[in-house]
């Protein structure tokens, strides 16, 4: 029975002073006199049964965790509950985040659809198929952009080594179409572009120790 209000004494305590109520508070939710209170919080006293209900329904809890449960076993109740909740909202938090940078990328494709339709009036349908090429720097740019607000750095590096090779094969493409001539060569100019790219990558990684 000792070893029940010592309980019940510690844990009214620490429920109360979790919540921000004082002693006058309590009483007042529970119709009692603070007096009262005050003698269950220093085990002079136990409520009775209604009232340890009340004040189980008050704080969230149940009956055997008021009567059995030390305060050290909330604490970690309350930790773990809390982990357990940030764990799903940062889940959460991450599928929406997803979501969006796969529609952004899906409305750059729908603008290239749209330049497509458009550039089949005559005199640009030869050429009309180029709007899905330049769609692909375009959409590693918006990637890339919604990576280093939301993603890990190791995102932000595919995401930029994708732009810029990206971005010379849109050249290489746009000059065999318009010159008509294989310029292969502008590929050259990726190499010391994805050096310049693992160069910066390794000194934001120490700067970071």
């Amino acid at each position: 029975m000792n070893n029940i209000k010592e309980t019940v004494s510690a844990n009214i305590l620490a429920l109360r002073l979790a919540s921000g109520m004082t002693q006058a508070e309590l009483a007042e939710k529970l119709n009692y006199s603070d007096k009262a209170v005050s003698k269950w919080e220093h085990g002079e006293a136990l409520p009775d049964i209604g009232t340890l209900a009340e004040i189980c329904k008050l704080f969230g809890i149940t009956m055997d965790s008021l009567v059995y449960e030390p305060l050290s076993d909330f604490d970690k109740k309350k930790e773990e509950e809390e982990a357990a909740s940030r764990a799903a909202e940062e889940k959460q938090r991450l599928r929406t985040r997803v979501v969006i940078t796969l529609m952004s990328c899906a409305l750059v494709w729908l603008v290239a659809v749209f330049a497509f339709i458009v550039l089949h009036f005559p005199g640009s349908a030869d050429r009309a198929w180029l709007s899905f090429v330049y769609a692909v720097p375009v959409s590693a740019i918006v990637m890339l952009v919604l990576v280093s607000v939301w993603f890990k750095r190791s995102f932000r590096f595919v995401a930029i080594t994708l732009l810029v090779w990206s971005v010379l094969a849109a050249v290489y493409i746009s000059l065999l179409a318009f010159a008509g001539r294989n310029f292969w060569f502008v590929f050259l100019l990726g190499v010391p572009g994805q050096v310049l790219i693992l160069l910066w990558w390794s000194m934001k990684g120490v700067s970071k120790k």
